[in-house]
């Protein structure tokens, strides 16, 4: 379960893939820059197995990814600044069939 907000973060939510390689569903952090690639290195950091989702220092593609910033799709390329409060999900899909 994820503790009430501090007054500096933001909420992550990890889904299909993601969530397995980060090792948790959702979390909260302190939120020291608004930029989306500032906060990816942040979660890269905090959970290794993320990197190939969010590869925030490599050349190499990314496995497929979708972000969401309070429920809107963005293209993390031209993504809005982060905002205390905000809620971010990373949605890695899931293969098989």
């Amino acid at each position: 379960m994820i503790r009430t907000a501090d007054e500096n973060e933001i909420e992550i939510r990890y889904s299909g893939q993601a969530a397995s390689a980060a090792g948790i569903s959702a979390e909260r952090i302190p939120l020291k820059s608004g930029t989306m690639e500032i906060v990816l290195e942040q979660l890269v950091h905090r959970h290794a197995g993320l990197a190939p989702f969010l590869n925030t220092t490599s050349d190499a593609p990314a496995r497929a990814v979708v972000i969401f910033v309070n429920e809107q799709q963005i293209d993390r390329r031209e993504a809005p600044e982060l905002r205390i409060g905000d809620r971010l999900l990373i949605l890695a899909p899931m293969a098989g069939g």
